[in-house]
């Protein structure tokens, strides 16, 4: 979409980039974020079983016909570095404090914990391009 929305002259010109998080983490995140939007007492393994799990793959905002169409992306889990050298490479400030929108509404504990055997697949499953893209593993 966006890139139909711009010009060919910005699309070519300017740097893209994403961040993109470890699959089994994002997971993990958008469930006690829709616990909290929802105000549901739901399980893990419920929300993982469901249809709409696919709706938090963020795949299609950065492929055109299921490639990679940004310049860079950057992994979540090293987000303040990495954004901190891609100012620098791109010419802009230093980078300011960012913002922590969604911070709290999880205990703090390893994602590992949140998952049984079937949950664990059925991200494996849904998120697999991801997965097979960057390499990311359940540890």
């Amino acid at each position: 979409f966006t890139k139909r929305s711009l010009p060919p002259e910005v699309w070519n010109t300017y740097y893209k980039f994403t961040v993109e998080r470890n699959s089994w983490e994002l997971a993990v995140s958008a469930y006690w974020w829709f616990r909290h939007k929802h105000d549901l007492d739901l399980s893990f393994s419920t929300f993982a079983r469901s249809r709409d799990l696919i709706k938090y793959s963020n795949w299609r905002l950065y492929t055109i016909d299921d490639r990679i169409a940004v310049d860079e992306v950057i992994h979540y889990e090293t987000l303040t570095t990495s954004l901190q050298d891609l100012s620098s490479r791109v010419g802009l400030p230093e980078m300011l404090d960012l913002p922590r929108e969604k911070s709290g509404l999880r205990p703090l504990r390893p994602y590992q914990e949140m998952y049984d055997e079937e949950s664990r697949e059925r991200i494996a499953d849904v998120f697999r391009r991801e997965i097979d893209t960057f390499g990311w593993t359940f540890e």
